[in-house]
C-alpha cells in the first residue's frame, strides 16, 4: 500500500495503469469509484428498490440531503426500516471499508462491504424490534 497520500483514487489508479489516474474529489470518493458504485447500485436495488439498479449521484445527493422520499414499509427486507436508515448503513459501511484501506491496509472488496452492509440492517432491525416489543 501506499506509505504517503496522494490526491489519486488507489483503486482506479491499480485497475487503470495505462490510463492517467483519476483525481478523487468528493463525488468519487464517496460514490463514483466503480468499487463503491457497485456497493451502491447493488445494495439500493436490493435494499430500497430494483430502480437503484442505475443509481446515480444526484439521487444520491437527494438521499443524503433527506429530499427524497420512497416509501419501503412492503419492502421484504427489513421492512420496518426507512430510505435514509438503510443509507446511513450503507455510507457506514462503505466509509469503515475505506478507513480500513487506508489505515490498516485492508483491500477494498465489495463482496465484504454488501455484507458488512446487510449484518448492519439486520443488526439495526433487530435493536428496533427488541425496542418496539418492550
Amino acid at each position: 500500500m501506499r506509505d504517503q497520500f496522494t490526491p489519486y483514487c488507489p483503486h482506479c489508479q491499480s485497475s487503470s495503469s495505462n490510463l492517467s489516474p483519476v483525481i478523487e474529489d468528493t463525488e468519487h470518493f464517496l460514490f463514483s469509484c466503480p468499487l463503491k458504485l457497485e456497493v451502491w447500485r447493488h445494495t439500493l436495488s436490493l435494499y430500497i428498490s430494483p430502480r437503484f439498479t442505475h443509481f446515480a449521484y444526484e439521487e444520491y445527493l437527494a438521499i443524503l440531503h433527506l429530499h427524497l422520499t420512497f416509501d419501503r414499509s412492503s419492502h421484504e427486507l427489513f421492512p420496518d426500516l426507512s430510505v435514509f436508515q438503510v443509507f446511513a448503513c450503507i455510507q457506514q459501511a462503505i466509509w469503515s471499508a475505506l478507513y480500513c484501506q487506508v489505515f490498516q491496509h485492508s483491500p477494498l472488496i465489495s463482496f465484504t462491504v454488501i455484507l458488512s452492509i446487510h449484518r448492519s440492517l439486520h443488526l439495526l432491525d433487530s435493536q428496533l424490534s427488541f425496542d418496539s416489543t418492550n
